[in-house]
């Protein structure tokens, strides 16, 4: 978002969004921690801010241009759609266990 969205905007538009945000992301980290108690508040804090930041890196290689496309398909690569999701599946599973084993040992 920090890179295309954030920019260019007012202040009170800013503000308000990162208000909207930060309200939907304590949202998020309490759905978090009722499926994964052991995780603290601020652990399940840091898994939402994963979550943004994984997915928002990782989704520009979900649709890439028609000649990003044919070349990758050339170089028999994954469709883009699955490189995503396990992109986003193994990058956020290995966030989850970390924060878990963490919280276990301390």
């Amino acid at each position: 978002m920090t890179a295309v969205l954030e920019r260019n905007i007012s202040i009170d538009f800013a503000r308000g969004f990162k208000r909207r945000a930060a309200v939907n992301n304590a949202r998020f980290a309490a759905l978090v921690r009722a499926q994964v108690p052991e995780l603290s508040e601020q652990a399940a804090a840091t898994f939402v801010g994963a979550v943004v930041v994984t997915v928002a890196g990782l989704w520009p290689y979900a649709k890439p241009t028609h000649a990003v496309a044919q070349v990758m398909a050339e170089l028999k690569a994954p469709p883009a759609d699955e490189m995503f999701a396990n992109g986003v599946r193994e990058g956020l599973t290995n966030q989850l266990i970390g924060l878990v084993a963490r919280s276990a040992g301390s």
